[in-house]
């Protein structure tokens, strides 16, 4: 298989193997939530998704509320540590409900009553804004792989979502975490040079 490759490789230098670049986009992405900022953000919604998933009472209220409030795009969902995809998701659905988890907590606050940790949580306008601009920063990486998997693969497409993630990175508030910042950047550009070259 690896010389099969190399001959490609040789033969026809303008082709280029698709299949690496998405795994790169997933390096980059599973690097970025390894660090600090993200995992700490990370860490709270999975919190967050648990405590709804595995309380009947606590998920039936969000449900509820999801249906009566006419919400798309179902629940909270959970993320998969080998699959990049589910950390955006996991964001997304969080920033999605945000309204219905706050309205499960308003209604029914009897339901937080062991979960003190949570309903801080909730009431943290930092961990929204948080929750946005991680969703912000892994939205471009989401869409990359897409570009990449489509029938008609477009590099442009990939790269110029390559691109709108370090703006992402380089929009963050440099008073959330400066070495997120400095070391997600870094990251990119290490790996976008080894997409290039």
């Amino acid at each position: 298989m690896q010389l099969a490759k190399q001959i490609i490789a040789t033969k026809y230098p303008y082709i280029l193997p698709i299949r690496y670049i998405a795994h790169h986009i997933n390096l980059i992405t599973s690097h970025i939530i390894k660090l600090d900022f993200a995992k700490n953000v990370f860490t709270k919604c999975q919190n967050l998704i648990t405590f709804f998933k595995t309380s009947y009472r606590a998920g039936a209220a969000l449900q509820e509320d999801i249906i009566n409030s006419f919400i798309k795009g179902g629940g909270l969902k959970i993320s998969v540590k080998t699959r990049w995809f589910t950390a955006w998701n996991c964001c997304n659905s969080i920033i999605r409900l945000e309204n219905s988890l706050k309205n499960v907590l308003e209604n029914q606050p009897e339901i937080f009553q062991n979960a003190l940790s949570l309903k801080n949580i909730l009431h943290n306008c930092q961990f929204w804004q948080d929750v946005e601009q991680l969703e912000n920063i892994l939205a471009p990486a989401k869409r990359a792989i897409q570009a990449v998997e489509a029938k008609s693969s477009n590099m442009a497409l990939c790269f110029l979502e390559l691109v709108k993630m370090a703006i992402a990175i380089k929009n963050i508030s440099n008073i959330i975490d400066l070495n997120f910042k400095t070391y997600a950047l870094k990251f990119i550009i290490s790996i976008g040079s080894n997409l290039i070259f």
